[in-house]
C-alpha cells in the first residue's frame, strides 16, 4: 500500500487541498460508493508522511473495509482503483479550472453557434477581442487566445454567406504567425541554453527564415517576440550589444512578461555573465550582482514561496567575490527561511560556511561544515572543495590527506558529472596534493607547480591555489 501510485499522489498535496479533496469525495455527483470515503479516511490520517506500515497495511485495511466479505484483495482493488481516478479527476479539475477564465470566452462563442445565436455571437466576439486586445500580459497562451478568436470571426462569416471583401481570413493568418514566431523563439532560446550548458542537442530549423521574416513583415513584431529576437541573437552570438539591449527591453516591458518568462530570460542574462566571468573579465561580477537584486525585489526566485536553491548558493558566492560581507551575511539569514526543508540545513550551512572560510574564520567554517550532508553531486563538488580548502588554511593536513583521497574516489564514480566538471576537480585534486607535499617538507618554493598550473585547465579554485602558492614563495 505505501508504495502504490495513490500514496504518492497524496504525499505532494497540501493540507489545503487534502480537505479541498475531501470535499470533493463527498460529492454524490462524483463519488457514489462509501467504501471510497472509508478508505479515504483511513488514508487522511496519515497526512502528511504516510509512512506508518501498520495503519496503512493491506491487511489492516482490508480488516476495517471488508471484514466479513468474500474476495478481499479484489474488493481493495477495485476501491483503490476508484479513488485513484477520483484523485486525478480532482487534479484534472482543478487545473480546468485556472485555465477556464482563459479559455470561457472561447467556449461560450463555440456555444453561441451550436445554437444559431449568432446576432449574440457577434456582439460576444466583439467584446472578447475588444477585452484580447487591451490586454497588457503578453505570453503564448494569449496569442493563442487572439488566434482562436480570429478564426470564430472568420466562420462566422462564412456560415453567414459574409462575401464582403474583409473576411477575416488575413487576420487568421497573421494571428497565427504571431502565435508560431512566438512560440518558436520562446523555445529556440530554452534549446540554445541548454545545448551551451548541458550540451544536449538541437535541430534549429526555420530560425533564421524567421529572423528575416520579421525584418520584411515588421507587422507582425511585438514587444514579446522583440525580447525573445535579441535574447535568440545573444544566444547565438554572445554579443554585449544584445545584452544590452535585453536589460533595457526587461525595464522597459517588465508589465507585459509573465513571472515565467522574466524568470527565464533573467536566468539566460546571468548565465551570459558566467561565462564572461570564467573567460576573465570581471567587470560582469558586478553585472551579474545586480540582476541577482533585480531577481529578489520582483520575487523571481521564489517558486510556490520557496526559494530556489542553486540561486540562493550562486547570489552567496557572487556577493562574496565582491566581497559584500554584510550583504552576504544579511541575504543568508533573511532567505534560509525559505529554502525547501529538505536541503535547508545543508544550503544554509554551506552557504555559511563560504562566508566564514572568505572572512578567514576558519574554525567557524569547519563547524558548519561538519553540519552538512551534500545533496546532490554538484553539492557535493562544492562541499568537498571547501572543506579541504579548510583543512589547508587549518593545517589539519591528515584531515586533509583523508578527504583528498575521498574526494578523488567520488570524483572518478560519480557518472552525472559533466567531463568538465570532473577534470576540473581533478586538477584541483591534484594541484592540492602536490601543495601540501610542498608544505610539509617546508620547501621555500612551488615554481614547478606554479609553471604547471599556468597551463592547466580546466582548473577550479585557481585563485586560491596560485595566492597559496605564492604564500610559499615568499
Amino acid at each position: 500500500m505505501l508504495k502504490s501510485k495513490l500514496i504518492e499522489i497524496l504525499k505532494t498535496i497540501s493540507f489545503k487541498d487534502l480537505n479541498r479533496l475531501d470535499a470533493y469525495l463527498h460529492l454524490p455527483i462524483y463519488n457514489k460508493n462509501e467504501k471510497v470515503l472509508d478508505l479515504f479516511n483511513i488514508i487522511k490520517q496519515e497526512y502528511p508522511s504516510y509512512i506508518n506500515n501498520s495503519v496503512l497495511e493491506k491487511e489492516n485495511i482490508i480488516k476495517q473495509l471488508f471484514p466479513d466479505q468474500q474476495k478481499q484483495d479484489a474488493a481493495l482493488r477495485v476501491v483503490m482503483s476508484q479513488l485513484s481516478k477520483l484523485v486525478e479527476d480532482f487534479f484534472t479539475i482543478d487545473c480546468l479550472q485556472e485555465d477556464f477564465e482563459q479559455y470561457r470566452s472561447e467556449i461560450y462563442l463555440k456555444s453561441l453557434v451550436k445554437k444559431g445565436l449568432n446576432g449574440l455571437f457577434r456582439k460576444e466576439l466583439d467584446e472578447a477581442i475588444k477585452k484580447s486586445t487591451e490586454q497588457k500580459e503578453q505570453i503564448i497562451p494569449n496569442f493563442l487566445h487572439q488566434h482562436e478568436l480570429t478564426k470564430q470571426s472568420f466562420n462566422y462569416n462564412v456560415i453567414n454567406n459574409n462575401r464582403l471583401q474583409e473576411s477575416g481570413l488575413q487576420q487568421v493568418l497573421d494571428s497565427l504567425d504571431v502565435l508560431y514566431i512566438a512560440s518558436k523563439l520562446k523555445y529556440a532560446c530554452a534549446a540554445l541554453n541548454r545545448q551551451d550548458v548541458l550540451g544536449e542537442k538541437f535541430n534549429f530549423t526555420l530560425i533564421d527564415e524567421i529572423l528575416l521574416l520579421l525584418q520584411q513583415r515588421p507587422d507582425l513584431e511585438n514587444n514579446f517576440i522583440t525580447i525573445y529576437k535579441n535574447v535568440l541573437n545573444l544566444l547565438k552570438s554572445g554579443d554585449e550589444t544584445y545584452y544590452k539591449k535585453i536589460k533595457q527591453l526587461i525595464s522597459k516591458n517588465s508589465d507585459i512578461l509573465s513571472d515565467d518568462d522574466k524568470r527565464d530570460i533573467y536566468a539566460w542574462l546571468t548565465n551570459y555573465c558566467t561565462k564572461k566571468i570564467k573567460s576573465g573579465q570581471d567587470k560582469y561580477l558586478h553585472e551579474i550582482f545586480d540582476l541577482y537584486k533585480v531577481m529578489l525585489a520582483e520575487q523571481m526566485l521564489l517558486v510556490d514561496n520557496f526559494f530556489m536553491p542553486n540561486h540562493y548558493k550562486n547570489i552567496v558566492i557572487t556577493a562574496l567575490k565582491l566581497k559584500e560581507y554584510d550583504w552576504t551575511q544579511d541575504f543568508i539569514y533573511k532567505y534560509a527561511p525559505k529554502l525547501p526543508l529538505d536541503i535547508k540545513e545543508t544550503v544554509f550551512n554551506y552557504t555559511l560556511a563560504a562566508l566564514h572560510f572568505d572572512r578567514k574564520e576558519y574554525d567557524e567554517a569547519l563547524f558548519c561544515l561538519m553540519k552538512i550532508n551534500p545533496i546532490d553531486p554538484y553539492y557535493g563538488l562544492n562541499y568537498r572543495a571547501l572543506l579541504c580548502k579548510t583543512y589547508y588554511e587549518l593545517s589539519e593536513f591528515m584531515a586533509l590527506n583523508a578527504n583528498l583521497e575521498s574526494f578523488r574516489v567520488f570524483v572518478l564514480r560519480e557518472k552525472q558529472l559533466s567531463e568538465y566538471n570532473n577534470l576540473s576537480y581533478k586538477n584541483f585534486i591534484n594541484v592540492l596534493k602536490r601543495l601540501i607535499r610542498c608544505k610539509e617538507k617546508k620547501k621555500k618554493t612551488a615554481d614547478n607547480l606554479l609553471t604547471e598550473m599556468s597551463s592547466m585547465e580546466p582548473l577550479v579554485h585557481k585563485q586560491w591555489l596560485l595566492e597559496k602558492i605564492q604564500e610559499l614563495n615568499k
